[in-house]
């Protein structure tokens, strides 16, 4: 493959994304950080809370070894 390159299409991308993201949430599939506050707990996507947080942006590259996926 040395000297190749590739380009991948995907069709009405924008609307194919969101779609996407909207069935990870639904199924909870994936989720790989779980937020705990007040006695509640909540399992997520850093990729999501990252892209709708700086606050979370930032802790996830700060933290990028942490061992447990719990943030208070």
């Amino acid at each position: 493959m040395a000297g190749q390159q590739i380009c991948l299409k995907w069709n009405s991308f924008q609307s194919n994304i969101v779609t996407s993201f909207e069935k990870l949430w639904e199924e909870e599939g994936f989720v790989d950080v779980t937020l705990a506050s007040d006695g509640q707990c909540i399992q997520a996507h850093k990729v999501m809370l990252s892209a709708c947080s700086p606050f979370f942006r930032k802790v996830f590259q700060v933290n990028k070894t942490s061992e447990g996926p719990f943030y208070f």
